[in-house]
Protein backbone atom coordinates (compact mmCIF):
# COMPACT_ATOMS: atom_id res chain seq x y z
CA UNK A 1 0.00 0.00 0.00
CA UNK A 2 1.04 3.61 -0.43
CA UNK A 3 2.13 5.24 2.82
CA UNK A 4 -0.14 8.00 4.15
CA UNK A 5 0.87 11.58 3.61
CA UNK A 6 0.88 14.47 6.05
CA UNK A 7 -2.57 15.61 4.92
CA UNK A 8 -5.50 15.13 7.25
CA UNK A 9 -7.63 12.08 6.59
CA UNK A 10 -8.29 8.54 7.73
CA UNK A 11 -6.40 5.56 6.39
CA UNK A 12 -7.43 1.89 6.56
CA UNK A 13 -4.53 0.71 8.72
CA UNK A 14 -5.13 3.43 11.30
CA UNK A 15 -8.08 1.33 12.45
CA UNK A 16 -5.66 -0.53 14.73
CA UNK A 17 -4.90 2.60 16.71
CA UNK A 18 -8.34 4.20 16.55
CA UNK A 19 -10.10 1.05 17.72
CA UNK A 20 -7.85 0.62 20.74
CA UNK A 21 -7.95 4.31 21.64
CA UNK A 22 -11.76 4.57 21.70
CA UNK A 23 -13.42 6.54 23.25
CA UNK A 24 -10.82 8.91 24.72
CA UNK A 25 -8.58 9.17 21.65
CA UNK A 26 -5.49 7.56 23.17
CA UNK A 27 -4.51 4.05 24.16
CA UNK A 28 -4.65 3.56 27.93
CA UNK A 29 -1.08 2.31 28.31
CA UNK A 30 -1.50 1.45 31.98
CA UNK A 31 -4.59 -0.67 31.34
CA UNK A 32 -2.83 -2.44 28.48
CA UNK A 33 0.19 -3.22 30.65
CA UNK A 34 -2.05 -4.52 33.45
CA UNK A 35 -3.81 -6.82 30.99
CA UNK A 36 -0.47 -8.11 29.78
CA UNK A 37 0.67 -8.82 33.35
CA UNK A 38 -2.59 -10.65 34.04
CA UNK A 39 -2.15 -12.81 30.96
CA UNK A 40 1.43 -13.67 31.92
CA UNK A 41 0.31 -14.70 35.38
CA UNK A 42 -2.54 -16.81 34.00
CA UNK A 43 -0.24 -18.53 31.54
CA UNK A 44 2.25 -19.34 34.31
CA UNK A 45 -0.48 -21.18 36.21
CA UNK A 46 -1.95 -22.89 33.17
CA UNK A 47 -4.97 -20.58 33.26
CA UNK A 48 -6.09 -22.47 36.34
CA UNK A 49 -7.61 -19.45 38.10
CA UNK A 50 -10.33 -18.77 35.55
CA UNK A 51 -10.55 -21.52 32.94
CA UNK A 52 -9.29 -24.70 34.58
CA UNK A 53 -10.96 -26.93 31.99
CA UNK A 54 -9.19 -25.32 29.04
CA UNK A 55 -5.80 -26.10 27.57
CA UNK A 56 -3.96 -23.67 25.32
CA UNK A 57 -1.49 -24.16 22.47
CA UNK A 58 -0.05 -21.93 19.81
CA UNK A 59 -2.09 -22.05 16.63
CA UNK A 60 0.24 -20.03 14.41
CA UNK A 61 0.71 -18.98 11.72
CA UNK A 62 4.45 -19.54 11.78
CA UNK A 63 5.17 -18.92 8.10
CA UNK A 64 4.22 -15.25 7.69
CA UNK A 65 6.76 -13.53 9.90
CA UNK A 66 6.48 -10.31 11.86
CA UNK A 67 8.61 -7.23 12.35
CA UNK A 68 12.01 -7.77 14.01
CA UNK A 69 13.18 -4.32 15.11
CA UNK A 70 16.44 -5.06 16.94
CA UNK A 71 19.22 -7.65 17.12
CA UNK A 72 21.98 -8.28 19.65
CA UNK A 73 24.59 -10.93 18.88
CA UNK A 74 27.07 -12.41 21.36
CA UNK A 75 30.69 -12.87 20.23
CA UNK A 76 30.96 -15.89 17.98
CA UNK A 77 27.58 -15.34 16.33
CA UNK A 78 25.87 -18.38 17.86
CA UNK A 79 23.84 -16.75 20.64
CA UNK A 80 21.33 -14.22 19.35
CA UNK A 81 18.62 -11.98 20.76
CA UNK A 82 15.85 -10.64 18.50
CA UNK A 83 13.42 -7.90 19.53
CA UNK A 84 10.00 -7.78 17.91
CA UNK A 85 7.65 -4.88 17.30
CA UNK A 86 4.88 -6.93 18.88
CA UNK A 87 6.28 -10.03 20.58
CA UNK A 88 8.99 -9.24 23.11
CA UNK A 89 12.54 -10.61 22.93
CA UNK A 90 13.47 -14.08 21.69
CA UNK A 91 16.77 -15.90 22.18
CA UNK A 92 18.55 -18.45 20.00
CA UNK A 93 21.65 -20.45 20.91
CA UNK A 94 22.05 -22.13 17.51
CA UNK A 95 22.62 -19.21 15.16
CA UNK A 96 18.96 -18.42 14.69
CA UNK A 97 17.62 -21.84 13.78
CA UNK A 98 15.50 -22.24 16.92
CA UNK A 99 14.12 -19.57 19.24
CA UNK A 100 12.55 -19.33 22.68
CA UNK A 101 10.88 -16.43 24.43
CA UNK A 102 13.32 -14.60 26.69
CA UNK A 103 11.47 -11.42 27.66
CA UNK A 104 7.75 -10.72 27.43
CA UNK A 105 7.12 -8.21 30.22
CA UNK A 106 6.68 -5.68 27.40
CA UNK A 107 5.91 -6.79 23.85
CA UNK A 108 6.93 -3.74 21.80
CA UNK A 109 10.74 -3.65 21.51
CA UNK A 110 12.79 -0.75 20.18
CA UNK A 111 16.42 -1.59 21.00
CA UNK A 112 18.78 -4.29 22.24
CA UNK A 113 22.39 -3.94 23.42
CA UNK A 114 25.02 -6.27 24.86
CA UNK A 115 27.56 -5.28 27.46
CA UNK A 116 30.78 -5.52 25.37
CA UNK A 117 32.65 -6.92 28.38
CA UNK A 118 30.04 -9.50 29.44
CA UNK A 119 27.78 -11.19 26.91
CA UNK A 120 25.41 -12.35 29.66
CA UNK A 121 24.39 -8.74 30.26
CA UNK A 122 21.71 -7.58 27.83
CA UNK A 123 19.73 -4.34 27.83
CA UNK A 124 16.25 -4.01 26.32
CA UNK A 125 14.82 -0.63 25.34
CA UNK A 126 11.09 -1.07 24.96
CA UNK A 127 8.71 0.68 22.58
CA UNK A 128 9.32 0.50 18.84
CA UNK A 129 10.46 3.89 17.55
CA UNK A 130 9.61 3.52 13.85
CA UNK A 131 6.44 5.68 13.87
CA UNK A 132 4.04 2.87 12.94
CA UNK A 133 0.62 2.57 14.58
CA UNK A 134 0.35 -1.22 14.79
CA UNK A 135 2.02 -1.62 18.18
CA UNK A 136 1.92 -0.20 21.69
CA UNK A 137 4.17 2.05 23.72
CA UNK A 138 6.99 0.59 25.73
CA UNK A 139 7.64 0.82 29.47
CA UNK A 140 11.31 1.80 29.76
CA UNK A 141 14.59 -0.12 30.00
CA UNK A 142 15.22 -3.63 31.33
CA UNK A 143 18.44 -5.55 32.05
CA UNK A 144 19.47 -9.16 32.43
CA UNK A 145 22.76 -10.31 33.94
CA UNK A 146 22.24 -14.02 33.32
CA UNK A 147 21.60 -14.24 29.59
CA UNK A 148 17.86 -13.65 29.78
CA UNK A 149 16.83 -15.96 32.61
CA UNK A 150 15.76 -13.04 34.80
CA UNK A 151 15.21 -9.34 34.19
CA UNK A 152 15.37 -6.15 36.25
CA UNK A 153 13.51 -2.93 35.50
CA UNK A 154 15.74 0.16 35.15
CA UNK A 155 13.23 2.98 34.73
CA UNK A 156 12.58 5.52 31.95
CA UNK A 157 8.98 4.35 31.63
CA UNK A 158 7.74 7.74 30.44
CA UNK A 159 10.03 7.75 27.41
CA UNK A 160 7.63 5.19 25.85
CA UNK A 161 9.63 4.63 22.63
CA UNK A 162 13.35 3.79 22.72
CA UNK A 163 15.33 3.71 19.48
CA UNK A 164 18.81 2.75 20.72
CA UNK A 165 20.79 1.68 23.77
CA UNK A 166 24.59 2.08 23.80
CA UNK A 167 27.08 0.78 26.35
CA UNK A 168 30.44 2.49 26.91
CA UNK A 169 33.07 -0.17 26.05
CA UNK A 170 35.62 1.33 28.46
CA UNK A 171 33.18 1.87 31.33
CA UNK A 172 30.19 -0.48 30.84
CA UNK A 173 28.34 1.02 33.79
CA UNK A 174 27.86 4.09 31.59
CA UNK A 175 24.80 3.73 29.36
CA UNK A 176 23.10 5.93 26.80
CA UNK A 177 19.46 5.63 25.78
CA UNK A 178 18.10 7.33 22.67
CA UNK A 179 14.44 8.02 23.46
CA UNK A 180 11.78 9.23 21.04
CA UNK A 181 9.03 9.82 23.60
CA UNK A 182 5.37 8.86 23.46
CA UNK A 183 4.26 8.44 19.88
CA UNK A 184 0.89 10.22 19.88
CA UNK A 185 1.64 13.13 22.20
CA UNK A 186 4.35 15.73 22.53
CA UNK A 187 6.13 16.30 25.84
CA UNK A 188 9.46 16.51 27.66
CA UNK A 189 10.13 12.77 28.13
CA UNK A 190 12.38 12.35 25.10
CA UNK A 191 15.97 13.02 24.12
CA UNK A 192 19.24 11.36 25.11
CA UNK A 193 19.53 9.86 28.60
CA UNK A 194 22.69 8.76 30.41
CA UNK A 195 23.34 6.52 33.38
CA UNK A 196 26.67 6.19 35.19
CA UNK A 197 25.59 3.24 37.37
CA UNK A 198 24.26 0.58 34.98
CA UNK A 199 20.81 2.11 34.84
CA UNK A 200 20.06 2.69 38.49
CA UNK A 201 19.84 6.45 37.95
CA UNK A 202 19.34 8.50 34.80
CA UNK A 203 19.90 12.06 33.66
CA UNK A 204 18.71 13.67 30.45
CA UNK A 205 21.83 15.03 28.75
CA UNK A 206 20.33 16.24 25.45
CA UNK A 207 16.87 17.69 24.85
CA UNK A 208 15.86 19.58 21.70
CA UNK A 209 12.13 20.24 22.05
CA UNK A 210 8.86 18.53 22.94
CA UNK A 211 8.39 17.00 19.48
CA UNK A 212 11.99 15.93 18.85
CA UNK A 213 13.57 12.82 20.32
CA UNK A 214 16.86 11.03 19.73
CA UNK A 215 16.84 8.08 17.32
CA UNK A 216 20.47 6.92 17.32
CA UNK A 217 23.63 7.06 19.42
CA UNK A 218 27.13 5.69 18.79
CA UNK A 219 30.27 5.73 20.93
CA UNK A 220 33.83 6.05 19.62
CA UNK A 221 35.48 2.79 20.79
CA UNK A 222 39.00 4.25 20.73
CA UNK A 223 38.01 7.47 22.54
CA UNK A 224 34.75 6.69 24.36
CA UNK A 225 34.56 10.21 25.72
CA UNK A 226 33.39 11.07 22.18
CA UNK A 227 29.74 10.24 21.55
CA UNK A 228 27.52 11.02 18.57
CA UNK A 229 23.74 11.05 18.40
CA UNK A 230 21.00 11.92 15.92
CA UNK A 231 17.86 13.87 16.82
CA UNK A 232 14.59 13.29 14.98
CA UNK A 233 11.55 15.57 14.88
CA UNK A 234 8.48 13.35 14.80
CA UNK A 235 4.81 14.07 15.45
CA UNK A 236 2.43 11.17 14.90
CA UNK A 237 -1.34 11.25 15.14
CA UNK A 238 -3.84 8.57 14.09
CA UNK A 239 -4.53 10.61 10.94
CA UNK A 240 -1.44 12.81 10.70
CA UNK A 241 2.30 12.25 10.46
CA UNK A 242 5.20 14.70 10.45
CA UNK A 243 8.58 13.00 10.42
CA UNK A 244 10.96 15.81 9.49
CA UNK A 245 11.89 19.31 10.48
CA UNK A 246 14.63 21.59 11.82
CA UNK A 247 14.88 19.51 14.99
CA UNK A 248 16.56 16.74 12.98
CA UNK A 249 20.36 16.83 13.24
CA UNK A 250 23.64 15.24 14.29
CA UNK A 251 25.28 16.05 17.63
CA UNK A 252 28.67 15.35 19.19
CA UNK A 253 29.94 15.29 22.76
CA UNK A 254 33.61 15.05 23.76
CA UNK A 255 32.99 14.72 27.51
CA UNK A 256 31.04 11.46 27.79
CA UNK A 257 27.76 13.14 26.93
CA UNK A 258 27.73 16.00 29.40
CA UNK A 259 27.72 18.79 26.80
CA UNK A 260 26.75 18.66 23.13
CA UNK A 261 27.51 20.53 19.91
CA UNK A 262 25.32 20.35 16.83
CA UNK A 263 27.40 19.42 13.77
CA UNK A 264 26.79 21.43 10.63
CA UNK A 265 29.82 21.85 8.35
CA UNK A 266 28.84 20.08 5.11
CA UNK A 267 25.58 18.60 6.42
CA UNK A 268 22.13 19.67 5.12
CA UNK A 269 20.87 22.83 6.77
CA UNK A 270 18.22 22.43 9.45
CA UNK A 271 14.88 22.58 7.63
CA UNK A 272 11.76 20.65 6.67
CA UNK A 273 13.87 18.83 4.08
CA UNK A 274 15.69 16.80 6.76
CA UNK A 275 14.15 13.70 8.31
CA UNK A 276 15.36 10.66 10.19
CA UNK A 277 19.11 10.05 10.46
CA UNK A 278 20.99 6.81 11.06
CA UNK A 279 24.64 6.81 12.18
CA UNK A 280 27.50 4.37 11.66
CA UNK A 281 31.06 4.54 12.99
CA UNK A 282 34.03 2.68 11.49
CA UNK A 283 35.57 0.71 14.36
CA UNK A 284 38.87 0.19 12.57
CA UNK A 285 39.07 3.89 11.69
CA UNK A 286 36.90 5.62 14.30
CA UNK A 287 37.50 9.11 12.94
CA UNK A 288 35.21 8.01 10.10
CA UNK A 289 31.47 8.47 10.71
CA UNK A 290 28.63 7.90 8.26
CA UNK A 291 25.12 9.32 8.23
CA UNK A 292 22.17 7.99 6.26
CA UNK A 293 19.78 10.94 5.99
CA UNK A 294 16.16 10.74 4.87
CA UNK A 295 14.32 13.69 3.38
CA UNK A 296 10.99 15.30 4.25
CA UNK A 297 7.74 15.46 2.34
CA UNK A 298 9.31 17.44 -0.52
CA UNK A 299 11.64 14.48 -1.08
CA UNK A 300 8.71 12.04 -0.82
CA UNK A 301 10.42 10.62 2.29
CA UNK A 302 13.20 9.08 0.21
CA UNK A 303 16.90 9.36 0.86
CA UNK A 304 18.19 12.91 1.12
CA UNK A 305 21.83 11.83 0.95
CA UNK A 306 24.53 9.58 2.37
CA UNK A 307 27.20 11.61 4.19
CA UNK A 308 30.65 10.86 5.59
CA UNK A 309 33.09 12.58 7.91
CA UNK A 310 36.72 11.48 8.12
CA UNK A 311 37.74 13.94 10.84
CA UNK A 312 35.49 12.92 13.69
CA UNK A 313 32.50 14.95 12.58
CA UNK A 314 34.21 18.32 12.05
CA UNK A 315 33.47 18.34 8.32
CA UNK A 316 31.09 16.26 6.20
CA UNK A 317 30.67 15.50 2.51
CA UNK A 318 27.86 13.88 0.59
CA UNK A 319 29.07 10.63 -0.94
CA UNK A 320 26.24 8.98 -2.87
CA UNK A 321 25.14 9.31 -6.43
CA UNK A 322 21.38 9.84 -6.25
CA UNK A 323 20.42 6.68 -8.15
CA UNK A 324 22.22 4.36 -5.76
CA UNK A 325 20.93 5.56 -2.40
CA UNK A 326 17.95 7.89 -2.53
CA UNK A 327 15.42 5.53 -4.09
CA UNK A 328 15.92 2.63 -1.68
CA UNK A 329 13.44 3.84 0.95
CA UNK A 330 10.21 3.25 -0.96
CA UNK A 331 8.70 6.62 -0.07
CA UNK A 332 8.61 6.02 3.69
CA UNK A 333 12.19 6.53 4.83
CA UNK A 334 11.09 7.54 8.33
CA UNK A 335 10.33 3.82 8.91
CA UNK A 336 14.00 2.77 8.67
CA UNK A 337 16.74 4.03 10.96
CA UNK A 338 19.63 1.59 11.06
CA UNK A 339 22.93 1.33 9.25
CA UNK A 340 26.27 -0.23 10.10
CA UNK A 341 29.90 -0.30 9.00
CA UNK A 342 31.77 -3.53 8.34
CA UNK A 343 33.77 -4.31 11.53
CA UNK A 344 36.97 -4.75 9.51
CA UNK A 345 36.55 -2.49 6.47
CA UNK A 346 35.83 1.21 7.09
CA UNK A 347 34.77 1.72 3.47
CA UNK A 348 32.10 -0.98 3.46
CA UNK A 349 28.71 0.15 4.75
CA UNK A 350 25.23 -1.36 4.95
CA UNK A 351 21.95 0.58 5.02
CA UNK A 352 18.59 -0.72 6.15
CA UNK A 353 15.76 0.57 4.00
CA UNK A 354 12.86 -0.95 2.10
CA UNK A 355 15.60 -2.81 0.30
CA UNK A 356 18.93 -3.74 1.86
CA UNK A 357 21.87 -1.93 0.25
CA UNK A 358 25.65 -2.05 0.55
CA UNK A 359 28.48 0.19 -0.55
CA UNK A 360 32.09 -0.96 -0.80
CA UNK A 361 33.53 2.46 -1.63
CA UNK A 362 32.52 4.55 1.35
CA UNK A 363 29.01 5.32 0.19
CA UNK A 364 29.55 6.43 -3.41
CA UNK A 365 27.87 3.48 -5.08
CA UNK A 366 25.28 1.10 -3.60
CA UNK A 367 24.14 -2.40 -4.56
CA UNK A 368 20.93 -4.04 -3.40
CA UNK A 369 21.38 -7.26 -1.41
CA UNK A 370 17.73 -7.94 -0.62
CA UNK A 371 17.63 -11.08 -2.71
CA UNK A 372 14.97 -13.51 -1.52
CA UNK A 373 14.68 -11.89 1.93
CA UNK A 374 11.52 -10.13 3.07
CA UNK A 375 11.63 -6.38 2.39
CA UNK A 376 11.70 -3.57 4.98
CA UNK A 377 14.96 -3.97 6.91
CA UNK A 378 15.26 -2.72 10.49
CA UNK A 379 18.36 -4.36 12.00
CA UNK A 380 21.61 -5.79 10.67
CA UNK A 381 24.65 -7.60 12.08
CA UNK A 382 27.88 -8.27 10.18
CA UNK A 383 30.08 -11.10 11.46
CA UNK A 384 33.52 -9.67 12.30
CA UNK A 385 35.09 -13.09 11.64
CA UNK A 386 33.33 -13.74 8.31
CA UNK A 387 31.91 -10.58 6.69
CA UNK A 388 29.78 -12.56 4.21
CA UNK A 389 27.84 -13.87 7.23
CA UNK A 390 24.96 -11.48 7.99
CA UNK A 391 21.88 -11.47 10.20
CA UNK A 392 18.94 -9.19 9.50
CA UNK A 393 15.66 -8.24 11.12
CA UNK A 394 12.88 -7.31 8.68
CA UNK A 395 9.11 -6.92 8.49
CA UNK A 396 9.13 -10.64 7.71
CA UNK A 397 11.09 -11.85 10.73
CA UNK A 398 14.71 -12.98 11.14
CA UNK A 399 16.94 -13.72 8.15
CA UNK A 400 20.50 -15.02 7.76
CA UNK A 401 22.99 -15.36 4.92
CA UNK A 402 26.48 -16.80 4.62
CA UNK A 403 26.86 -15.54 1.07
CA UNK A 404 26.89 -11.79 1.56
CA UNK A 405 23.20 -11.48 0.74
CA UNK A 406 23.22 -13.67 -2.37
CA UNK A 407 20.92 -16.14 -0.60
CA UNK A 408 18.95 -15.71 2.62
CA UNK A 409 17.32 -18.24 4.92
CA UNK A 410 14.66 -17.57 7.52
CA UNK A 411 13.15 -19.24 10.54
CA UNK A 412 9.53 -20.33 10.83
CA UNK A 413 9.27 -20.66 14.60
CA UNK A 414 9.12 -17.02 15.71
CA UNK A 415 5.49 -16.43 16.84
CA UNK A 416 5.47 -12.69 16.18
CA UNK A 417 2.92 -12.25 13.38
CA UNK A 418 1.07 -8.98 13.91
CA UNK A 419 -2.72 -9.12 13.71
CA UNK A 420 -5.24 -6.31 13.85
CA UNK A 421 -8.02 -8.73 14.75
CA UNK A 422 -8.86 -12.43 14.93
CA UNK A 423 -12.02 -14.52 14.55
CA UNK A 424 -13.27 -18.11 14.43
CA UNK A 425 -15.40 -19.38 11.55
CA UNK A 426 -18.76 -20.23 13.18
CA UNK A 427 -19.39 -22.95 10.58
CA UNK A 428 -16.00 -24.58 11.15
CA UNK A 429 -14.27 -23.88 14.51
CA UNK A 430 -11.03 -25.32 13.17
CA UNK A 431 -10.83 -22.45 10.68
CA UNK A 432 -9.13 -19.47 12.30
CA UNK A 433 -9.11 -16.07 10.66
CA UNK A 434 -6.68 -13.24 11.26
CA UNK A 435 -6.41 -9.74 9.83
CA UNK A 436 -2.69 -9.34 9.50
CA UNK A 437 -0.84 -6.07 9.05
CA UNK A 438 0.22 -5.37 5.47
CA UNK A 439 3.79 -5.24 4.32
CA UNK A 440 5.13 -1.79 5.01
CA UNK A 441 4.35 0.74 7.71
CA UNK A 442 1.06 2.21 8.84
Amino acid sequence: MEPPTEAEGEYPNDWFGLQRAFPVGRVNQEAYQQSLEWMRAERATGFSTTQSSLTWSEAGPFNTGGRVTALAIAPGGTTLYAGAAAGGVFKSTDSGVNWSSSFDQVLSIGALALDPTNALVVYVGTGEANAATDNYDGAGVFRTGDGGQSWAYLGLQETRRIARVAVDPAAPSRLFVAAMGAQFTTGPDRGLYRSEDSGQHWSKVLYVNDSTGVCDVVINPAHPETVYCASWERIRRPTYRRTYGPGCGIWRSVDHGTTWTRLQNGLPAASDHVGRIGLGLARTRPSTIYAQIVGGIAESHNGLGFYRSVDGGVTWARRDTPSGFTGSFGGFGWYFGDMTVDPNNPDEVYCCAQSFIRSTDGGVNFTALTGNAHVDFHAIWVDPLAPAHLYAGTDGGFWATSAGGANWTTTSNLPITQFYAGAIDASNPARLLGERRTTGPT
